[in-house]
């Protein structure tokens, strides 16, 4: 198993999730954190139950959430997650068999793009991202 596939997409899934899933310990928040997907708070709880430094975890994603436009809190946070699952890939395969369940999609990634059309396919995703980090796209569909 490729672990950092794995990360790539737990960390992409979680990240916009971050800030009721770190306030969920607060009275106040329990009742937002009821809106949140059952798998989000799955995966989040495994991985803070097992992780290794789950206090770098937090900060990290504390971090992210504090400026969620930050680039380098971004990639903070991914790293710390891959490095959680690097050392611990029992770990890794659980949380991957359970997004596989929930059918969380791959993060989809393309390098100096023009013109092109993307289609993806997909069924019931819970997750799903499309970076172009140069050039445009043409169209963009996807299939159920």
């Amino acid at each position: 198993m490729e672990i950092l596939p794995t990360a790539q997409r737990l960390s992409n899934f979680l990240m916009p999730l971050l800030p009721t899933l770190i306030m969920l310990k607060d009275e106040a928040v329990k009742e937002m954190g009821k809106d949140l997907p059952e798998t989000a708070q799955n995966l989040w709880n495994i991985l803070l139950g097992k992780a290794k430094d789950n206090a770098k975890l937090i900060k990290v994603a504390k971090q992210q959430v504090e400026d969620p436009d930050d680039e380098d809190y971004r990639a903070k946070f991914h790293k710390t997650v891959l490095q959680e699952l690097e050392q611990n890939p029992t770990l890794a395969g659980e949380l991957a068999k359970l997004m596989e369940a929930a059918n969380i999609a791959q993060t989809m990634t393309l390098t100096e793009v023009e013109g092109k059309d993307v289609t993806q396919k997909s069924s019931r995703a819970l997750n799903q991202n499309l970076t172009v980090t140069k050039g445009k796209l043409g169209n963009i569909t996807q299939e159920q």
